[in-house]
């Protein structure tokens, strides 16, 4: 199945030690179904608390209704991370 993608690409410091950055797709299938998108989103948010410390923040998720498989239209992952370096 061919489909018509547009794509959007963002990043940008929030603060002097935090930083977002997003990514997002939206598909048309090129069929008489092309009324039914399929978007897609993946963001990270990224803290830094200290030089020894960080914390960050996955999200993304997808939405489609003209799937293939039979599964659920919409769902999403949410991950929280902490990272320690010496």
């Amino acid at each position: 199945m061919f489909r018509l993608n547009c794509v959007t690409k963002f990043a940008f410091k929030i603060g002097k030690h935090k930083d977002f950055a997003g990514i997002s797709y939206l598909q048309f299938p090129l069929n008489p179904n092309f009324h039914k998108p399929r978007l897609f989103f993946d963001s990270n948010l990224f803290f830094e608390v200290s030089k020894h410390l960080n914390f960050t923040i996955h999200y993304d998720f997808n939405y489609d209704e003209y799937r293939a498989l039979p599964i659920e239209n919409f769902y999403y992952n949410l991950n929280l991370g902490i990272l320690i370096k010496k």
